[in-house]
């Protein structure tokens, strides 16, 4: 799936027409890294999970590290394993994860795709602006119909997410500039020439953006309602709940943990 409505034509899940006239599919991408079916992502060295903030499954919605707790029985004799987050240790079922056919990552809760979204705010001082650092956030994105100029934040390419079982990484190919501040869209050097992974403990802050910060590539303001409402959520540089995206750099032995994921199944 990509933002577009012409998204059935990626590449790994191509449309043709059968002999009969029929509509089918190519076969499912599964040269991605990760397993098939339901997973959990966790981060390696821990025992704290990937999961939607407050368990949302609204757009827009970032996704946190939770910590598992123990597995105890429900109502109805079921095995329940549960989750708390630090901040407001609750409780929440467990999320999974699963690649669908086209190759995108997908929360299950809700069926929504794993997208990027970041910003670099403005501060201003003394009569001089200037960008300070803020993480690019792994968010939940639904489909929609394509708007112009596109590519653009609001609809565009999911980025693409491979994981290498040697490094323990997830990687991250952008095919539009994740920013969506003043400076957007910036120079292509700046994102798409890049190597991106998925790390814990981001060293920047990580925000939950409203949809203000996106609309001006929306179709209509209707379109709020169905966006997160939690905007006033953050998580501060090295937060051990926080979750981001950032480049991957020069190989440093005391920053392994930040970068390794295992997956563990549901």
């Amino acid at each position: 799936m990509n933002h577009t409505a012409d998204g059935a034509n990626s590449s790994g899940a191509q449309a043709a027409l059968t002999d009969s006239g029929c509509l089918s599919l190519s076969k499912p991408n599964f040269d991605t890294g990760f397993p098939r079916g339901y997973f959990r992502i966790r981060a390696k060295g821990s025992d704290q999970y990937l999961q939607p903030h407050f368990h949302e499954t609204k757009d827009g919605t970032v996704l946190s590290l939770y910590n598992k707790m123990d597995v105890t029985n429900d109502a109805f004799g079921r095995i329940t394993e549960c989750f708390t987050t630090r901040p407001c240790q609750m409780t929440i079922i467990s999320k999974a994860f699963f690649i669908n056919h086209q190759g995108h990552l997908c929360c299950k809760d809700g069926g929504a795709t794993i997208d990027v979204m970041g910003s670099s705010p403005i501060l201003t001082h003394l009569g001089f602006s200037l960008r300070y650092l803020v993480g690019n956030a792994l968010i939940l994105a639904h489909h929609r119909p394509p708007t112009l100029p596109w590519p653009n934040p609001w609809s565009h390419d999911l980025p693409q997410f491979t994981y290498c079982c040697y490094t323990e990484t997830i990687a991250v190919k952008f095919h539009c500039d994740p920013s969506v501040d003043i400076f957007w869209p910036r120079p292509e050097s700046e994102w798409k020439d890049k190597e991106f992974i998925v790390v814990s403990k981001p060293k920047a802050r990580v925000s939950v953006l409203g949809f203000a910060s996106i609309a001006r590539w929306a179709q209509c303001t209707t379109l709020a309602s169905r966006w997160t409402d939690r905007t006033q959520d953050w998580w501060s540089g090295n937060s051990p709940d926080g979750v981001a995206v950032e480049e991957r750099g020069d190989y440093d032995p005391e920053d392994v943990e930040r970068r390794e994921w295992v997956f563990e199944g549901t």
